[in-house]
């Protein structure tokens, strides 16, 4: 069950994640930091630089 919970998660888009995150009272101090951290995320695997602007962990 955990793992369908985290795969769910993964597909959120991050715009309605972050007026979700609005609506429930969050700071715009703290909504800032959030929306900096997934704004645009990149990883490397192997030798490719993948950027994701989809999903939030």
């Amino acid at each position: 069950m955990a793992r369908h919970i985290s795969r769910t998660h993964d597909l959120i888009s991050r715009n309605i994640f972050f007026n979700v995150l609005k609506l429930v009272g969050f700071g715009r101090m703290m909504l800032s930091a959030v929306v900096a951290i997934y704004r645009v995320t990149q990883g490397v695997i192997g030798a490719e630089v993948m950027t994701a602007t989809l999903g939030v962990r």
